[in-house]
């Protein structure tokens, strides 16, 4: 089975669920800084959740056991909240991804 990386970005908490219950240990997150906490809290095991900061880099195999890697540069993003009680306790974030076939 090919892993799934997903980078979040308004998923809901039933998605989120069924992603994970669909791709088991295959799938890994990766969340803006800040959201890491919240995934916890939904189950996902700590394993699958990479929280990355702006300019962070990670770089994940495409499916385990592949010497094929991609690596994810995290972005800064500007976005406006409409719960203003969070807008410093996490970051807006993009991410890019790299295959290799492009240098950054």
């Amino acid at each position: 089975m090919r892993s799934q990386i997903y980078s979040y970005d308004h998923l809901d908490l039933p998605t989120l669920q069924q992603i994970h219950d669909l791709r088991g240990e295959n799938v890994h997150f990766l969340v803006p800084l800040g959201n890491k906490m919240w995934f916890e809290e939904t189950g996902i095991p700590t394993s699958q959740v990479t929280e990355m900061d702006w300019w962070d880099e990670v770089t994940l195999p495409t499916q385990p056991g592949s010497d094929q890697k991609l690596k994810f540069v995290c972005t800064p993003a500007q976005h406006k909240s409409g719960a203003p009680i969070h807008s410093c306790l996490s970051v807006w974030a993009g991410t890019t991804e790299n295959a290799g076939f492009f240098p950054f």
